[in-house]
């Protein structure tokens, strides 16, 4: 049930409100009333028992926490309901949020952001009691600034794939201000491969070009104010692009960005370019305000086999260059990002030719909050009622990497013999992702969602109007997108599955495949496939009290062991000769560690070191 409204009916004194129960949440006082007495909201609220709660948002303007200007969070916050074992989500729409309440026991609400970081919440946690209230139960959370600040959040919002060039893909790029004061003159960048892709129209139009990049002025933005750019896109038809992966980046700017109050430290960006078709260069810049310190190193991956694992230091504003041989292959960069030991990455595929590769089998660096890029694969017509993910893992396992993000995309079609009106999604999120971090990206049409209990989304598309396919095999078709963040750490192995089912109007739910990942390390063993490899083999990795290093040929001299946390601080030097180094454990605690040996020649063997406990 999308809406109910039972009103202006004198006589109507029997009817069957119960059945009505579980939509509590949708109905509002005005949607059943003056009827005969026994069909009324308040007989409605009785006799189910339970009641609904609207929450709202307001700007602390003087400090006192009592409120004051109502606030349109939007694409910003979605409110959350507890009471005993129930518990619901819903966002903010015309800056309120409803949630149902089933009974009239004490229940508490709470606010989950997607960017709070110049926010604070007066009363994090609501406590209410409805016995107290009367049918609609009003409360506001209160917001107070923590520094007078804008904040730039962009989210682009990519179709599920791209198509060949006979049809024409729209994508969003949404930008909101969740700062705690005006953005002034707004201008985003959208970077667009026209080798790839051509812009049929956008709205608004841009204001200049410069190469691939299209410039968009949005004027001032207020405080949670959010500007969209639409572009209507279509991949070239004079070059052959099944199977090609086509990214887009985009990014936005302001007049009056606050400064940082301390140093940003060492920031390194990572780009991937092809030199004439014969060379895959990445290049590592320095992009922050001081030079790198500690233990920094990237590692290259064609396809899934480490082909170079170095360590760089870097100046403010220095780069350097690594070249690859380009073979058509996907080639890959990971490398140290922050002096926490974060990491950044960049990819590459068809240059020197093209082998359908694996962009998108990895993480993206996402960056900043006013920062985004999203990549998806060109195809043909493709089965409907489907789940996607991306990443898509590596391997036949779906390996995917701790504390990274996925975004699903449920795809739907209407292959029926009539038009739909309704089309109902409903997820049963995986218990190893992070309910709380529940982010809509994305869809066809517009549509409503909510999370029903612990890990129920449903995602309702009503009114659509969706035509059957006979009809318009295009227009027959929807998607919904949404990204989540896994539970902090999750250990190796650690499965995450994903499906839903789809209803069309009233028929039987149609159920998707399984979408699927592993958690695991994304790449083969350390001591495979880098610099000198020949020259050291490692024993007992994981470790519980010794590793031993040891080489099959004769290295003269003295070396240097050098073994540092992933905040790149040295916790371990020793100096050694001969072909054996045995590493022993001695007090250190267990953890994931990473190793550097050095020799005489300055050649390096350099890898991960797991110590168990």
């Amino acid at each position: 049930i999308a809406e109910v409204e039972i009103k202006d009916n004198p006589l109507l004194s029997i009817c069957s409100l119960e059945n009505l129960c579980p939509v509590l949440k949708k109905i509002s006082p005005e949607d059943i009333t003056n009827n005969a007495p026994g069909c009324n909201f308040q007989d409605f609220v009785e006799l189910c028992g339970g009641g609904q709660v609207r929450v709202g948002v307001q700007l602390d303007e003087i400090g006192d926490c009592q409120g004051g200007q109502p606030l349109d969070v939007a694409d910003a916050f979605f409110a959350r309901i507890t009471q005993g074992d129930h518990s619901g989500a819903a966002p903010f729409q015309g800056g309120e949020s409803t949630l149902y309440f089933p009974d009239k026991n004490p229940f508490s609400l709470s606010l989950s952001g997607f960017n709070l970081a110049l926010w604070d919440i007066c009363e994090s946690e609501i406590l209410i009691d409805p016995g107290q209230h009367g049918d609609t139960i009003y409360a506001d959370f209160i917001l107070q600034p923590l520094d007078n600040c804008p904040e730039l959040t962009v989210d682009l919002g990519l179709p599920p794939n791209f198509r060949g060039c006979l049809a024409t893909t729209d994508m969003r790029v949404r930008t909101q201000n969740t700062g705690t004061i005006p953005a002034e003159s707004v201008e985003l960048a959208v970077v667009v491969p026209f080798d790839l892709m051509e812009v049929e129209a956008s709205f608004p139009p841009p204001v200049a070009q410069n190469g691939d990049t299209l410039f968009f002025e949005l004027g001032d933005l207020d405080i949670f104010e959010t500007a969209d750019v639409i572009l209507t896109v279509r991949t070239r038809c004079d070059t052959f692009l099944l199977g090609r992966t086509i990214c887009i980046e985009t990014f936005a700017d302001m007049v009056n960005p606050c400064p940082p109050d301390l140093p940003l430290g060492s920031i390194v960006k990572t780009t991937a370019s092809c030199i004439g078709d014969e060379i895959v260069r990445f290049t590592l810049t320095n992009i922050g305000d001081e030079p790198t310190t500690g233990f920094n190193h990237y590692f290259v991956i064609e396809e899934e086999v480490v082909l170079r694992n170095d360590t760089f230091q870097l100046d403010v504003l220095e780069s350097i260059d690594v070249d690859i041989e380009a073979t058509g292959s996907t080639f890959r960069m990971e490398a140290t990002k922050l002096p926490n030991g974060s990491l950044t990455a960049a990819a590459l595929e068809a240059c020197g030719g093209f082998k359908e590769g694996g962009i998108n089998a990895y993480w993206l660096d996402r960056g900043f909050s006013h920062y985004d890029i999203g990549c998806r694969q060109v195809i043909l017509a493709y089965d409907p009622n489907d789940k996607q993910a991306i990443p898509t893992g590596v391997g036949v396992n779906n390996t995917l990497a701790a504390n990274r993000a996925i975004d699903y995309t449920i795809r739907f079609q209407n292959t029926g013999t009539d038009t739909a009106y309704r089309v109902l999604l409903t997820d049963i999120l995986p218990p190893e992702l992070n309910v709380l971090t529940f982010r809509p990206v994305y869809a066809s049409h517009d549509y409503t969602w909510e999370i029903r209990g612990l890990d129920t989304l449903e995602v309702l598309f009503s009114p659509i109007t969706l035509p059957d396919s006979a009809a318009s095999p295009e227009g027959s078709q929807g998607f919904f997108t949404f990204r989540m963040e896994q539970l902090p750490n999750l250990s190796d192995g650690t499965f995450i599955q994903n499906s839903a089912s789809i209803i069309f109007d009233f028929n039987p739910p149609i159920l998707t495949n399984t979408a699927f990942h592993t958690i695991g390390k994304l790449i083969v063993s350390i001591d495979q496939h880098q610099p000198h490899v020949e020259l050291w083999k490692l024993r007992n990795n994981p470790m519980r009290d010794q590793a031993v290093f040891w080489s099959p040929v004769s290295i003269p001299g003295i070396k240097q062991f050098e073994l540092y946390d992933l905040l790149g601080r040295q916790v371990r030097q020793d100096a050694f000769s001969g072909d054996e180094y045995h590493f022993q454990r001695g007090s250190m605690g267990g953890g994931i560690y990473l190793f550097r040996i050095i020799d005489t020649q300055s050649r390096q063997f350099i890898g991960k070191l797991v110590i168990s406990d």
